[in-house]
């Protein structure tokens, strides 16, 4: 969220959830964000995932991959879900 408040004009976190299982847990967040591109202001949501995954020869140690989806508010599949699209 740190990198998103430096190069953006707002951020709120509108969801999350945690998600997967003891072993192997994650989480969910769906930050939307004011940014500008190209000069102009646009609405942007991003859908984010962390998973943690544990390293199969030392389960001490693990792994987090980070996925992120970015779009803008009309064309992201959090509005097809609300506007009873597909």
């Amino acid at each position: 969220m740190e990198r998103l408040r430096r190069v953006c004009t707002s951020v709120e976190v509108t969801g999350g959830r945690e998600i997967g299982s003891a072993e192997a847990p994650g989480l969910t967040r769906t930050p939307a964000v004011t940014a500008v591109v190209g000069g102009v202001a646009r609405a942007l949501v991003q859908s984010q995932v962390y998973l943690s995954m544990p390293d199969v020869a030392d389960p001490r140690r693990r792994a987090v991959t980070r996925l992120v989806l970015t779009a803008t508010k009309t064309s992201s599949p959090m509005s097809w879900t609300t506007s009873g699209t597909s």
